[in-house]
């Protein structure tokens, strides 16, 4: 996975965008919620055309699980990423995304 940041807001995508980006673990929070909110936070990332949620591995460093997490597949949205990316983006190399 390789994180990108515009501003305040972080987002992870499946290619390499930029030369400047590097595939890296993410670091976040975990949250369990309920099927009422699920369908609210798909609506604010755009699930499915915007961001994609999907399983995704994650660990603690002792365990490997699963859980969903949102992905940007969109290929319309990386290109306008890839062409703007020195003026508006990031790269989050070592995936924090408070850096």
């Amino acid at each position: 996975m390789f994180g990108i940041k515009s501003g305040a807001y972080p987002l992870i995508t499946d290619v390499q965008i930029h030369p400047s980006c590097l595939k890296a673990y993410i670091h976040g929070e975990l949250y369990e919620v309920s099927d009422i909110m699920l369908e609210k936070i798909d609506q604010i990332e755009g699930h499915p055309d915007y961001y994609t949620r999907i399983a995704i591995k994650i660990t603690d460093g002792a365990t490997v699980q699963e859980a969903d997490g949102y992905i940007l597949l969109n290929e319309t949205v990386k290109e306008e990423i890839a062409a703007n990316f020195e003026e508006r983006f990031q790269a989050l190399n070592g995936g924090i995304w408070t850096s």
